[in-house]
């Protein structure tokens, strides 16, 4: 959950499987009131590669830039301005999360520092895994308000919690 800038929307990503080796994959922007309308200052906003929304195919929703055209990569982009060449923070999501191939080997990862909220989460899934092979159901299915999270990003002194400086920008309202 990577925490926008004050006054910004958030962003979200949601992937549905639909089988063993794909998945649908939602993105979301909203305001901390609610669902964001597409503002007319965002249009645009993907061709620019700073959105997380990928430009979709209006019969189909598959992305336009993808796996099978090479998310057409620009060379001398690449080159000369970003390291990926790949126009839109989606596209570049997706480009990484899909040259790894449908099924990963995890044990070849090295997990890093940056890393803890992936090494976490996984941890809470291996143990929700165990518990519901014997027969306990995941606490979350029947307490929705473990969803009530919100991330935050604050530059604040030493003497200041940062639970006390982010409080404001992690309540969620409504």
């Amino acid at each position: 959950m990577i925490p926008p800038d004050p006054g910004q929307p958030i962003n979200g990503h949601v992937w549905v499987p639909i089988d063993d080796e794909h998945c649908w994959a939602f993105s979301m922007t909203w305001t901390a009131d609610g669902l964001l309308p597409a503002r007319p200052e965002d249009k645009g906003i993907s061709d620019k590669g700073i959105g997380i929304h990928a430009d979709v195919d209006p019969k189909t929703f598959k992305p336009l830039r993808n796996l099978y055209n090479d998310y057409l990569i620009d060379r001398d982009v690449q080159k000369t301005k970003t390291m990926t060449g790949i126009i839109g923070t989606g596209e570049q999501d997706m480009a990484v999360q899909e040259s790894m191939g449908p099924l990963v080997d995890r044990s070849l990862e090295r997990l890093g520092t940056s890393d803890t909220a992936i090494i976490a989460m996984r941890r809470v899934l291996l143990r929700e895994i165990k518990e519901l092979q014997q027969g306990k159901e995941p606490y979350a299915a029947h307490h929705g308000s473990v969803y009530h999270v919100r991330s935050a990003a604050a530059l604040v002194n030493r003497q200041t919690a940062f639970e006390e400086a982010a409080k404001e920008m992690t309540t969620i309202r409504g």
